[in-house]
């Protein structure tokens, strides 16, 4: 392992992982499927004051504020095929390892899951 890996080292539990990045880009991939927009989306990493963050970003619907209060809730969803419990046990899972998940809208269009973790390696 060279330094700039190191750097980039968290503590999570990988299916964990695997299920919440899972959940934020079928989130982006869905809502970039009900819009005209042709941007893609993006995932990007990186190392700040201590933390590493991801976001996933897409250029697709913009979140309703009336559903931005409700999108943690359990069961909640807006989808017609949706269960609800993606993005209230994605929070769960990034709270244990010891950060935080916030959606927002972005300038622009779109919204941004963003994941915030502190570095493993500290």
């Amino acid at each position: 392992t060279n330094e700039s890996e190191a750097e980039l080292e968290i503590r999570f539990d990988r299916q964990r992982l695997r299920s919440v990045l899972g959940n934020l880009v079928n989130n982006a991939l869905e809502s970039h499927g009900a819009s005209t927009e042709q941007e893609q989306g993006e995932i990007l990493a990186s190392a700040l004051r201590g933390n590493i963050e991801i976001a996933v970003l897409d250029r697709g619907e913009r979140i309703p504020q009336e559903k931005a209060e409700k999108i943690f809730d359990p069961f909640y969803t807006s989808k017609i095929s949706g269960s609800g419990v993606g993005l209230s046990i994605s929070k769960r899972f990034v709270e244990a390892a010891g950060g935080r998940l916030s959606v927002q809208n972005r300038k622009g269009g779109g919204s941004e899951a963003r994941i915030v973790l502190p570095r493993g390696n500290q």
